[in-house]
C-alpha cells in the first residue's frame, strides 16, 4: 500500500482566532478500491502545542465526505477536537510537505 501527504497550505483561523496546520495522509492500493483504503488528517496548531488526528480505516467510513466540513468542525468544535488529540502525532510534524 502506497501512501500521499498533502499539507493543506490554505490558512486555517478558528473561531477563536488560533490558527490551525492539517495534512492529509491517502493510502492507495493496486487491489483495493479507493473507498476501502485508509484516510488520515492529521492537525495541529500555530505554536505546535496541540496535535491531533482523526483516522478512518476505509475513506468511505468518513461520514463528513468533504474535507471542508471535518477541518471546520476540527477548528470550531472544541468537544470534538479534544476527543482527537493525540500528541504522539507530534512526529508528523517534522517532515516537509512544502
Amino acid at each position: 500500500m502506497k501512501d500521499f501527504w498533502s499539507y493543506d497550505n490554505k490558512h486555517r483561523i478558528s473561531k477563536s482566532g488560533e490558527r490551525w496546520h492539517f495534512v492529509s495522509c491517502t493510502y492507495f492500493d493496486d487491489i483495493l478500491p479507493f473507498n476501502e483504503t485508509p484516510y488520515s488528517l492529521y492537525f495541529r496548531n500555530d505554536n505546535y502545542t496541540i496535535f491531533g488526528v482523526i483516522i478512518f480505516e476505509k475513506k468511505k467510513d468518513n461520514p463528513y465526505r468533504d474535507n471542508e466540513v471535518l477541518i471546520n468542525k476540527i477548528l470550531n468544535n472544541k468537544d470534538f477536537r479534544n476527543n482527537l488529540l493525540d500528541n504522539s502525532t507530534s512526529e508528523i510534524w517534522k517532515k516537509s510537505w512544502k
